[in-house]
């Protein structure tokens, strides 16, 4: 085989591997194992990019993810404000845009130890 054939194997060989390496990472980073993806993205190529793709996420990874997601549709569709409380336990409680704070309503009268935010129709 001549020199040049030779030398471009090898060049070919490491710009693939480098490039299914980053690809592999990239598709790890998801699933939270970065690095196997890019070790099995620059050994094995597309395989590798393949079995990393296929691979479950990591429970934490999964669980962060849906959080994530769960809280960009929140403050998405809900704006701060009163709404019906969630529990069913009172009549409203109050949504301060990412999360359902302490603050409830029942008949108009807000009940907790500050004196913000004012129910509807009060103050």
């Amino acid at each position: 085989m001549p020199p040049e054939a030779i030398r471009f194997i090898v060049i070919a060989v490491v710009v693939q591997a480098v490039i299914f390496g980053v690809l592999g990472w990239y598709v790890g980073r998801t699933k939270g194992r970065p690095w196997l993806g890019a070790v099995l993205g620059a050994v094995a190529g597309i395989t590798g990019l393949l079995v990393i793709a296929l691979t479950p996420p990591t429970p934490d990874i999964k669980v962060a993810n849906e959080i994530t997601l769960a809280r960009n549709r929140a403050r998405a569709a809900w704006p701060p404000g009163w709404y019906a409380d969630p529990s069913g336990e009172n009549e409203k409680r109050y949504w301060d845009g990412e999360a359902w704070s302490k603050w409830i309503s029942n008949q108009l009268q807000v009940q907790s130890d500050g004196g913000w935010p004012h129910a509807e129709g009060g103050d």
